[in-house]
């Protein structure tokens, strides 16, 4: 499951003007949780869950062939730089409440940080993973969502949410992958 999160009515608008396409549109904590939940089918047998069988580690970058539940945040940046505007603020606020939620108690994320700056080549990949550990460090401050339960990790301009646009403003965002299933 993946849908795409706008940090504000300006990212919206941009979107829906055709800039990407848009798999959902969620403004609230509850949309976000239902977003990132595992889809639970049968019974759960957790002596078998002791091993990753999928062979994926946490703090690596997936293989693109695993789907597991995410959201794409547009989170506000200072320029080309990994410092939080105060609108980036506001959508990692909504994220610290949807994490706090009961029903998000033990999961498990991966902060991806994707980035896709014309001419800017190889600097993506710093500044990728420099973003997703300012949004893990912002969670963790002023929210108290414990680090052991994210694990930032950046993708330069590996995946793009919108391959036919790979320099559109809707690659550029902070990915938030839930891992629990592993």
């Amino acid at each position: 499951m993946k849908a795409f999160v706008c940090g504000s009515a300006i990212g919206l608008a941009a979107l829906i003007a055709g800039m990407g396409p848009v798999a959902a549109q969620m403004q609230g904590p509850v949309d976000m949780i239902t977003a990132l939940e595992p889809e639970r089918t049968g019974p759960t047998v957790r002596a078998l869950k002791t091993q990753n069988s999928l062979n994926v580690q946490a703090h690596q970058q997936l293989p693109p062939a695993y789907d597991f539940p995410s959201i794409n945040l547009n989170v506000g940046f200072d320029g080309e730089s990994h410092l939080l505007t105060a609108e980036g603020m506001r959508t990692l606020r909504t994220l610290a409440v949807a994490m706090q939620d009961p029903k998000m108690k033990g999961q498990t994320f991966q902060v991806a940080g994707h980035v896709f700056i014309q001419n800017s080549g190889a600097a993506q990949f710093p500044l990728s993973a420099r973003r997703a550990q300012a949004v893990v460090d912002h969670l963790v401050v002023h929210y108290g969502i414990p680090r052991t339960q994210m694990t930032p990790v950046g993708y330069g301009a590996n995946k793009p949410y919108n391959m036919a646009n790979p320099y559109g403003a809707e690659n550029t965002r902070i990915e938030i992958i839930n891992l629990s299933e592993l």
